[in-house]
């Protein structure tokens, strides 16, 4: 199931856990666009989402159907992330839920929630050459929290407890494919940061309805010509 961009709980339009955590600073992305220029940056931003879409995709249609890729690096992948769980025999794999928080009001999808040994993890995956990502760090704990699951415009509770305690981000080199497993347990710290995030997100679309509604221009008589 693609991820739901658009999605409203009793009549209102709830933010993704992605673009409130899109309200963090981008300093770090500026000085990288002054150093490469923009237009080497946008090529660079487009090869690697390209390949994030592909390899997204691989795992939705893997996960969901047992459907094998065909390109040799989507392969290795494949191959890697298999070998790391030794299989997934007898571990039940929730592929891609959109997932709902009815207390903060927000909505959501991880790449998977799997149950191994009796606990419940969240798991995503990621193809970049180097991974310190804060923002993605939170996006887990937000899914972490979530208390319902959306199924066919039916909301249900999720099968599991909340908060989901073990996160996993599979890392693979955007090269060789190559897996660099990173675990984190989940932090109240994270979470709260992400719920300053969602208070940032909501100052933000008031400060916009602001400027919609009370901007004008200046009138052009009366001004002095120097």
């Amino acid at each position: 199931m693609p991820h739901v961009e658009r999605y409203t709980l009793n009549g209102v339009r709830l933010p993704s856990v992605s673009t409130i955590t899109g309200a963090l600073s981008k300093e770090g992305l500026i000085r990288w666009w002054r150093k490469l220029g923009f237009d080497e940056c946008d090529r660079q931003t487009r090869e690697a989402k390209d390949q994030g879409t592909d390899v997204a995709t691989m795992f939705e249609n893997y996960r969901k159907f047992k459907k094998k890729p065909r390109g040799l690096y989507l392969k290795k992948v494949l191959n890697e992330w298999v070998q790391w769980g030794e299989g997934w025999n007898d571990i039940e794999l929730v592929a891609e839920p959109h997932l709902v928080n009815t207390l903060d009001n927000y909505h959501g999808s991880p790449d998977l929630l799997f149950k191994d040994g009796g606990k419940w993890n969240l798991g995503d995956d990621k193809s970049k050459k180097r991974f310190a990502d804060y923002g993605l760090l939170m996006n887990e704990h937000a899914y972490a929290m979530c208390d319902k699951m959306d199924v066919d415009g039916q909301l249900v509770p999720v099968p599991w407890q909340t908060p989901v305690q073990d996160i996993w981000f599979w890392t693979y080199c955007p090269r060789c494919g190559k897996l660099h497993p990173h675990h984190h347990v989940f932090d109240e710290k994270v979470y709260h940061d992400f719920l300053i995030c969602r208070a940032m997100h909501n100052v933000n679309k008031t400060a916009l309805d602001y400027f919609d509604c009370n901007a004008i221009l200046l009138p052009e008589h009366g001004c002095e010509e120097k």
